[in-house]
């Protein structure tokens, strides 16, 4: 990967350093790219933190500290809103073997860490498996998440993939007039509001916060997975189309 492009499209020398320390370690400390970078402290979290807004890099907190690691579909993403060449980069991201996940928890932070998480699910997903959504009430009318659902709608309607969404009562209107679901999707209504969007698919649990900072909770865990999909069950039988 050439460092020379990444300059060119606006990342510092600071944060150029750290992508690459991640992709030469992996996940780790903040303490390890002090280290492996030779710069200062105080620079370093805040490179860490405008990369984690900007959805390039994830973290997990482990016994109270974070551990960082690249978040590859968020750097391509970031590269590909700088409108530039970047098949050289793509090529190379792609090649790197994925790394066994060692972690059962991450957070993606920002609304480019939500589509991060959006395009990783429809990636993950294959034809005949099912995703149960709880939705959130607080989602709506947003008309940037309107779109990211649509475009999530199709890339499902194109890999066959079944959904099952339980609903605040009060979004029946808008749903009616918002998002078009086709035949693979199923909704249901609930009387209570949910604060959090709560997304089950595979080993994966994505809860999904919009107020006051937009960020993914991500658990891969298949009993955590299952556990939600009980709950999700109980809830639809009591809900109402």
């Amino acid at each position: 990967m050439d460092k020379k492009i990444l300059a060119d499209l606006g990342l510092t020398e600071g944060e150029i350093k750290v992508i690459f320390a991640l992709f030469k370690i992996g996940e780790c400390s903040g303490g390890q790219i002090i280290k492996e970078t030779g710069l200062q402290s105080s620079a370093i979290y805040f490179i860490l933190d405008r990369l984690i807004k900007e959805g390039i890099i994830t973290y997990i907190t482990k016994n109270k500290m974070k551990y960082y690691s690249i978040n590859k579909e968020g750097l391509k993403e970031f590269l590909k809103n700088k409108k530039e060449s970047i098949d050289e980069i793509t090529k190379e991201l792609d090649k790197i073997k994925e790394k066994e996940e060692k972690s059962d928890a991450r957070i993606f932070i920002g609304f480019r860490g939500m589509k991060s998480v959006s395009k990783r699910m429809i990636k993950t997903l294959q034809k005949g498996d099912e995703v149960l959504i709880i939705g959130s009430f607080e989602v709506f009318p947003v008309k940037k998440f309107e779109i990211l659902f649509q475009q999530e709608e199709l890339e499902r309607k194109k890999k066959r993939i079944k959904m099952r969404i339980l609903h605040s009562k009060k979004t029946k209107g808008y749903i009616k007039k918002g998002i078009k679901y086709g035949a693979l999707t199923k909704s249901r209504y609930l009387e209570q509001e949910t604060p959090a969007g709560i997304v089950i698919y595979k080993n994966f649990v994505d809860i999904y916060v919009f107020k006051p900072e937009e960020k993914v909770f991500q658990i891969e865990d298949k009993k955590v997975a299952d556990s939600y999909r009980q709950y999700f069950e109980i809830l639809w039988k009591q809900a109402k189309p």
